[in-house]
This record gives C-alpha cells, sequence and structure tokens, in this order.
C-alpha cells in the first residue's frame, strides 16, 4: 500500500472494522443478557429461599399435628 490516497486504504481495512463493530454489537447483547440472567438468578435464589422456609413451617406443622 504504497499509495497515499485515503480511499484505498479504507477500502482495504474495511472487512476488519466490519468485524470488530460485528464483534462489538454482538458482545454488547451477550452482556446485556448476562446482566438480565444474573437478575433472574437472584429472583429464583430469593424465591427458593421462601419456599424453604414455608416448607419447613409447614413440616413442623405437620409433625406437630401428627403426636
Amino acid at each position: 500500500m504504497d499509495d497515499p490516497s485515503l480511499v484505498p486504504q479504507l477500502v482495504g481495512w474495511l472487512p476488519f472494522i466490519l468485524i470488530v463493530l460485528v464483534w462489538f454489537v454482538y458482545m454488547r447483547r451477550v452482556a446485556a443478557r448476562q446482566g438480565s440472567m444474573a437478575e433472574v438468578g437472584r429472583e429464583n435464589t430469593e424465591a427458593v429461599r421462601q419456599n424453604t422456609e414455608v416448607l419447613k413451617a409447614l413440616l413442623a406443622k405437620l409433625e406437630s399435628q401428627a403426636k
């Protein structure tokens, strides 16, 4: 690329620029999805914790009724 013209240089770099741009957009979407998945995981963990407490109370009630 001894030609000092800007257009041939840009045309030469165009595939690389497009690949980097597509990769950047894809990684932003992946990061956003991971953030929402982490939030769902936290909500599920809290729901399991609450269900465990309710189940323990129910089992205690059933054991006291069986006696």
